[in-house]
């Protein structure tokens, strides 16, 4: 795919259940130049982990392209818990990390 002004182009991959396994930005050489992975656990999306391809850049932008784990209520359950985000140097060493929680409500219309 590419975008509007043909100024990005993107590719998508998809496994044999239709889930999204990864999608990458292409340069005009046709080379990935970022990459996302997504890992599945049956039908609940685990993790999603972004890869810089350039070494030069990688070193600058890594800071900018976390790792998220997603945790649900439990393993028959599609709510999710929390989000967890992790930002790793240009040597895979944690730098950084932050948790997020969601919170679900049951109903979304209110009493009178």
């Amino acid at each position: 795919m590419t975008t509007r002004y043909g100024k990005e182009s993107w590719v998508y991959y998809y496994d044999a259940l239709g889930r999204r396994i990864a999608k990458a930005k292409r340069n005009k050489q046709g080379e990935a130049e970022i990459q996302t992975k997504f890992v599945w656990d049956g039908s609940h999306l685990v993790q999603e982990i972004h890869h810089v391809q350039r070494p030069q850049r990688a070193q600058n932008t890594q800071k900018n392209r976390p790792h998220f784990t997603y945790i649900y209520r439990d393993p028959n359950s599609y709510e999710p818990l929390a989000q967890c985000i992790g930002w790793k140097d240009g040597k895979h060493n944690r730098i950084e990390h932050e948790v997020n929680y969601f919170h679900c409500a049951k109903s979304a219309s209110r009493g009178r």
